[in-house]
Order: structure tokens, then C-alpha cells, then sequence
């Protein structure tokens, strides 16, 4: 994240948040596609978009999960 608190992590159709300090694990996302390709946080740190092999780009407000 534009922070460094925050990283994220893919493994299959999931993305998987992490905190930074200290190393913990926050919260795992549902993309339900099984191919996902990038991640990019937006510059205030507020949303995630995540771009799976089905064409789609989901977007999360991380404020309110």
C-alpha cells in the first residue's frame, strides 16, 4: 500500500491482506475467478482493484472491511 501497512497477496481465486507491523494476517478476499493477474491500491490507500483472466477488475473500499 502507498503506507507500506498494508501488502496483499494472491493464491488462486483469493486475495489474502496482510498488515506489515507486526507480520499479520487481516483479511482474505473471495475474487471467485481463478486466474488473478495484478493488484494496485489506489494513492489514498482506500481501494483495491484486483484484474482476473475473465476480463473483470474488482474493486474493494478497504475502509469499510
Amino acid at each position: 500500500s502507498h503506507d507500506e501497512q498494508q501488502v496483499v497477496m494472491i493464491s488462486e481465486d483469493y486475495v489474502h491482506l496482510w498488515n506489515t507491523a507486526p507480520w499479520k494476517h487481516n483479511k482474505s478476499l473471495e475474487v471467485g475467478a481463478k486466474k488473478l493477474y495484478g493488484t494496485a491500491f489506489s494513492p489514498d490507500g482506500r481501494w483495491l482493484a484486483v484484474g482476473a483472466a475473465d476480463k473483470k477488475i474488482r474493486i474493494w473500499d478497504l475502509s469499510i472491511i
